[in-house]
Order: C-alpha cells, then sequence, then structure tokens
C-alpha cells in the first residue's frame, strides 16, 4: 500500500521543497551574477582612483628629490613607478572596449611612458649634480598632468557607464523580486489547497466513523456499516470499525440468547443458595455449641489445677500458656491492639514452642522504646515468628535464635524478627517478594502476605515491609510503621532467653 498517509505528505512536501529549492537556486544564481557585474564596476572604480592616488605621490616624491635630494624620495619614487605600471595594467584589463576608452588608455600608456623617462632623466642628472636637472623634471610634470586629466576622463566615463549599468541592476533586482513575490504567493496557495483537500480527506471519514460510533455508544447497534473512502490508513480503520459492528452485532445476539438460558438457571440457583446458605449456618452453630470459649478455658483452668496437684509443673504452664493464647485468640479485638499485648502474645507461643523443643529453640527481645501506646493490628508478629519457627529452625538440626528487635527513629516504629535457620536462596525470595508464591501446596509465604496486606490497610499505604534472606544464613522480617509520636524513648534492654 503506497499511498499511505504518510507517503502522501512526504510526497507533497517534496515537490514544495523541490520547487522552492529550484527557484531559490535560480535567484542565488541570478544575484550572484548581479553581485560579480557590480564588484566588477566597483574594482574598476577603485583601480582608477588608486591610479591617480599613486600618479599624485609619484609627482610628490619626485618634487621632493629634485629639491631636497632625498635619497628617500627617491627609493619611494622607484618603488611608485613600478606600482604605476602593474595599476595600468589592471585598469586596462578592467576597462571596457568603447572607442573612446580605448583612445585614452591609449594616450595614458603613451604618456606614462614618455613621463617616467623624463623622470628618470631627471634623477640621472640630479644625482651627477648638473643644475639642468629640473628642465627633464617639469617637462614629465606637466605630462603628469595630463595622465591625471586622462585618468579623470577615462572615471566619468566608466562612472557614466557604470550609472547604466547600475539602473539595469536595479531593474533586474526588482523583477528578481516581483518573481519570488510571484512564487511565494504561488506555493502559498498550493499548499492551501492541498492543506483543505488532505483535512478532508481525514476529517470527513473520521465525522462519519464518530457518529456512527456515538450512535452505538448510545446503544443503537442496528447502524449501517460506514462506507470506505480510501485504502490508506483511514481507509483500513472504517474497514476494522465495520468488522468490529458486525462482531458487536453477532456478540450481543449471543449475550441475548445466554441472557434467557442464564434467568431460567438464576432461580434454580437462588433455591441451591439458599439451600446451602442454611447447612452452613447450622454447621457453624453446631461447632460454635461444640467449642464454646467458656468451656474451654473452664476445662484449661481445671486441667492446669490437676496439674499442680499433681505437681506437675512442666503441663500445668504449659496449659496455662494454651490458655492465654486460646483468650488472645477468642477475645473479640478491636481493629487493633497494642505492641506489648502482640509481643506478650508472642511470649507465650515461644514458651510452648520451646517446651516442644527444648534448648534448640531460644529467644530474644531487643526493646528499646516504650511500646505500651504503639497499636498494631491484632495477629502481626505471631504469624511472622511461626514461619521463622517452621519453615527456618525446625528443619535445622541445631535449631538456632529468633530475635525481635523493637526500636523508633524519628517518627516511626522499626520492628524486625531475625532468625538463624535455613534461610531462602534468591530465587525463592524473589517469588516471595513479588508474591508468586500463594499457593497453599507450598505453605510459605501465606502468612506472610496477609500480615502485609493488612498492615498496609490500617496504616494507608505508609508502612514498609521488606524481606531478606541468605541460604544457610537466615531470614530477616523488616518494619517500618509511623507512630503519632507520643511517649518518651525508654530503654528496656535485651530480654534473657526463655527457659521452661
Amino acid at each position: 500500500m503506497f499511498w499511505t498517509i504518510r507517503n502522501k505528505q512526504l510526497s507533497f512536501f517534496a515537490a514544495i521543497i523541490s520547487i522552492i529549492s529550484f527557484f531559490n537556486l535560480y535567484s542565488q544564481y541570478r544575484l550572484s551574477i548581479l553581485l560579480d557585474e557590480f564588484q566588477s564596476n566597483l574594482d574598476s572604480y577603485f583601480t582608477m582612483n588608486q591610479y591617480l592616488i599613486e600618479l599624485r605621490s609619484l609627482r610628490g616624491s619626485m618634487n621632493r628629490f629634485i629639491r631636497e635630494g632625498s635619497l628617500e624620495s627617491l627609493q619611494q619614487a622607484m618603488s611608485l613607478k613600478d606600482e604605476l605600471n602593474v595599476t595600468l595594467e589592471r585598469v586596462d584589463r578592467q576597462s571596457n572596449t568603447s572607442l573612446e576608452t580605448y583612445f585614452l588608455l591609449r594616450a595614458l600608456r603613451n604618456g606614462q611612458g614618455v613621463c617616467l623617462q623624463k623622470y628618470m632623466e631627471a634623477i640621472e642628472l640630479k644625482q651627477k649634480g648638473v643644475s639642468t636637472s629640473f628642465i627633464p623634471y617639469y617637462a614629465a610634470d606637466r605630462i603628469a598632468d595630463y595622465l591625471e586629466g586622462y585618468t579623470s576622463q577615462l572615471l566619468n566615463i566608466r562612472l557614466s557607464q557604470g550609472n547604466k549599468s547600475y539602473q539595469a541592476l536595479t531593474n533586474r533586482v526588482d523583477q528578481s523580486r516581483t518573481l519570488m513575490g510571484i512564487l511565494f504567493l504561488f506555493i502559498s496557495l498550493l499548499s492551501i489547497g492541498f492543506a483543505i483537500l488532505f483535512t478532508n480527506s481525514l476529517t470527513k471519514p473520521i465525522q462519519r466513523l464518530a457518529v456512527t460510533a456515538e450512535r452505538m455508544a448510545s446503544g443503537d447497534l442496528n447502524t449501517p456499516p460506514v462506507p470506505v473512502s480510501s485504502k490508506d490508513e483511514v481507509g483500513i480503520l472504517e474497514v476494522s470499525f465495520n468488522r468490529m459492528r458486525e462482531n458487536i452485532q453477532r456478540m450481543f445476539r449471543e449475550l441475548q440468547d445466554k441472557a434467557e438460558l442464564e434467568k431460567r438457571l438464576h432461580a434454580e440457583e437462588l433455591r441451591n443458595v439458599d439451600m446451602e446458605r442454611s447447612l452452613k449456618e447450622a454447621q457453624y452453630l453446631n461447632l460454635q455449641s461444640q467449642i464454646n470459649p467458656h468451656f474451654l478455658f473452664n476445662t484449661l483452668n481445671l486441667l492446669s489445677r490437676s496439674a499442680d496437684f499433681e505437681r506437675a509443673h512442666r503441663t500445668a504452664e504449659l496449659v496455662r500458656s494454651l490458655s492465654h493464647l486460646f483468650r488472645y485468640s477468642f477475645r473479640k479485638h478491636g481493629p487493633c491492639v497494642s505492641l506489648q499485648e502482640e509481643l506478650d502474645f508472642v511470649e507465650e507461643y515461644l514458651r510452648i514452642q520451646t517446651l516442644r523443643f527444648g534448648n534448640r529453640i531460644r529467644y530474644v527481645r531487643q526493646c528499646t522504646t516504650e511500646v505500651e501506646q504503639v497499636s498494631i493490628p491484632a495477629f502481626t508478629l505471631e504469624p511472622l515468628v511461626e514461619n521463622a519457627l517452621i519453615y527456618g529452625l525446625e528443619p535445622k538440626e541445631e535449631g538456632g535464635v529468633i530475635r525481635i528487635k523493637i526500636s523508633q527513629f524519628r517518627d516511626r516504629i522499626r520492628i524486625r524478627v531475625l532468625d538463624t535457620g535455613l534461610g531462602m536462596d534468591d530465587r525463592l525470595l524473589k517469588e516471595l517478594r513479588e508474591k508468586e508464591r500463594k499457593t497453599k501446596e507450598s505453605g510459605r509465604g501465606i502468612g506472610l502476605q496477609n500480615v502485609r496486606a493488612r498492615l498496609r490497610i490500617f496504616f494507608d499505604a505508609q508502612e514498609e515491609f521488606k524481606i531478606y534472606s541468605k541460604r544457610g544464613r537466615g531470614t530477616l522480617v523488616w518494619i517500618s510503621l509511623p507512630v503519632n509520636g507520643k511517649g518518651e524513648l525508654k530503654s528496656v534492654g535485651e530480654k534473657e532467653p526463655l527457659h521452661v
């Protein structure tokens, strides 16, 4: 497809630029000819004037030499004699071939030869000390007067001819200016005409497309096809629009058929949904009755007292920790809890895990700021600690350390959960950062993404949540949260590891 919009534009601009370039070159050529003629006239005037100046300088130098006998004046006169010959040759070359000019130039050449010869005789007699040296000098000086007159006449002729030439040059410049004006007007009219044709070839089909698209957008899908106006991009757009119109009409008919079918199925689905909802409510009420929190707490307290009576202190401590965990989990939390409550819950959880794993698991808490006034969503730290324990320390034979560091920097609380477990390689860490590993089969990353989502909602996307890990070195979860700045910084120090 050659006649695309781009090719049309390029062809037009190429033609316009070619025309302008041709006339511009032609104008430059004519202008250069005019300038050469003008420069030739100026050079001729300058040469003749220079000849007069050199002739007068020669007369002055000879006058000083005859009167004073100065060697400097003699050297200057000899130099001017050579320059005068060269200048006369230039005057001859730059003059025209008219009869009057020819006789004047001939008189100049003959008179200059005699004048210079007389000057040389005067110089020779002066150097010999002959008193009659002024006779050839005055003869040469009278000839020099005639030479100046001839030169003045030649200059006047040249000026007269130059004036006529200047008038002719002026007329030609005016003609060139008129020609350029006509050319500019022609190119302007041609450009305007092309612009009108080009814009009409674009806007009219687009207007038809816009009207048809507006009718379809308002709901009238039974619109006639848009006529194809050309084979350029606008024509391709019209063909594509007609295909889209046909596809939309076909899809609309299919949707109408599906809507009728779905309408019949919807009533039956509503009955099934009501039945399923009733079944789930019954199952929930049954489960709630079986796991009554009060019944569960009473039973755990009974087990704890029985363990104390039987002197099973380890079992009693485990039951109390489990009771505290259930009480924290079953209680009705508001939108947030204090950071201190969350840390206490984590300690109860780790106390149970420490009883389970023994000395393989150690827990260290470092807190350098007041945490009672800091609010966070419930169950923020426990999933991080649980992930660190299950996926970092439990598979490691020698166990390791879980460390929680809490500090304040300006108006932000920094929380770091570190473990010395197995860690993750770069590939797994990258997948975790990009939230790609979210399946229940892998298990890794589910709690982290849940925590991160709740922190983002709670702190209005002002939190920072980062994960760093190294295979064989461990994992760090780094959290930065905004605070209101209340309370003073308090150095709590490092807590000793839990021992049961």
